[in-house]
């Protein structure tokens, strides 16, 4: 009994933790755009900002704790470090730009809500379970909710921005899913800051030359936007808060969380945060069809979540009998 009490205190912290993250990361969105008109950065060199000062303070914190004595070099490491910098580098692209396409609060209400989503399909196929009424209700849902930001709207903004918004929004997702997975793989063996701090740092190796590439003059505008303090101020809080802090406390979280799912849905506080931070600072608001998406997107992830519960306790009570 204490050891399945501290089992229930342990996924509770991990929980809390992620929620921290997410409150963190839902003001990112708003704080990027508060950046001067004139010292305005493109969207494919705000993920490389982030990473560059976050992966290397994580780091330097890893090393002032100790927690990198235990560290191991090993293949599976490698691969697993490889796929989160990747994972991060796609995420952090797609994001800021969905950002411009489609406004803050969409965005993130979209690569909040969808990997949950992806994440129970991908883990039933990939353990060859079948798939229950719950969760195919709740991918009906979801998908209705997307088609209905799809929804011809006069004031939602060209049709192209916004197909391609939705589009990059999706793969965001998809990335950011990836990411988890492997942040709780690499957590097993290795303390969460280390985790954070190396793979934000391939991050940021990955998103060097692309940002370059992208965006050619992308890095001349980061350094005129270094030269205001204002600006400066924003790109040094995007790195220490929102990534450094926030991907500690996601990866100790993801952690302790019994399943990916959990911590994903735990961090459903994202998109509420977000969408009344961008209301005040930025008076963002969502016409009928693209409420209704977001009211989609939410009732599928409860439908997750509580499928997820009834599994855990047919799971407790069948260890049990």
């Amino acid at each position: 009994m204490p050891e399945t009490s501290s089992l229930g205190r342990g996924h509770l912290s991990g929980l809390a933790l992620v929620m921290c993250a997410a409150a963190f990361w839902a003001a990112v969105g708003v704080v990027s755009r508060l950046v001067p008109p004139e010292f305005a950065i493109p969207d494919e060199v705000y993920g490389f900002a982030r990473t560059i000062v976050a992966g290397p303070a994580m780091l330097l914190m890893a090393l002032v704790t100790g927690s990198t004595r235990k560290v191991k070099a090993s293949v599976s490491g490698s691969s697993g470090f490889l796929l989160f910098g990747i994972s991060c580098a796609i995420f952090q692209v797609c994001l800021f730009r969905s950002f411009t396409l489609l406004g803050v609060t969409i965005t993130v209400f979209l690569t909040v809500c969808l990997p949950p989503v992806i994440a129970v399909f991908w883990s039933l196929r990939k353990i060859g379970e079948p798939i229950s009424r719950q969760v195919l209700l709740a991918l009906a849902i979801s998908t209705m909710g997307l088609l209905a930001f799809v929804s011809i709207d006069t004031a939602s903004g060209h049709p192209l921005d916004l197909t391609l918004g939705l589009a990059l929004s999706l793969l965001a997702s998809a990335a950011f899913v990836l990411m988890t997975n492997a942040a709780r793989s690499l957590s097993v063996d290795y303390s969460p800051i280390f985790v954070s701090g190396l793979g934000l740092v391939i991050a940021s190796l990955v998103l060097a030359p692309a940002a370059m590439t992208i965006a050619p003059h992308g890095l001349m505008h980061l350094r005129a936007a270094m030269g205001d303090w204002r600006s400066l101020s924003v790109l040094i809080y995007l790195g220490l808060g929102p990534t450094a802090l926030a991907y500690v406390c996601y990866c100790a979280g993801m952690a302790r969380c019994r399943s990916a799912v959990a911590g994903l849905v735990a961090s459903m506080i994202e998109p509420a945060v977000a969408a009344g931070l961008a209301f005040l600072f930025l008076n963002e608001t969502l016409t009928a069809w693209q409420t209704l998406g977001c009211l989609m997107l939410l009732t599928a992830i409860v439908i997750l979540w509580l499928d997820e519960q009834r599994s855990s306790v047919a799971a407790a009570i069948a260890t049990q009998s």
